[in-house]
């Protein structure tokens, strides 16, 4: 069984912030990548906050190989 949670808010729009959290649980797989705090521009905020999405379900594409039940 997996629990995810993911929180992605956006501080300033245009000299932009993020703020990222996102928690991933499972029976025996468990990672955790919470408050990290980037200033970036809004395209590096962009491509940021999209490679944190990729490696997210990337890793939840794994464990479901791993555990398919």
């Amino acid at each position: 069984m997996l629990i995810t949670s993911e929180e992605f808010t956006l501080l300033s729009s245009d000299k932009a912030s993020i703020f990222i959290q996102s928690r991933v649980y499972s029976s025996n797989f468990s990672f955790e990548i919470h408050s990290i705090l980037l200033f970036f521009d809004s395209f590096t905020l962009g491509f940021i906050s999209i490679f944190f999405q990729f490696c997210l379900r990337m890793s939840l594409f794994f464990e479901l190989l791993k555990n398919p039940t």
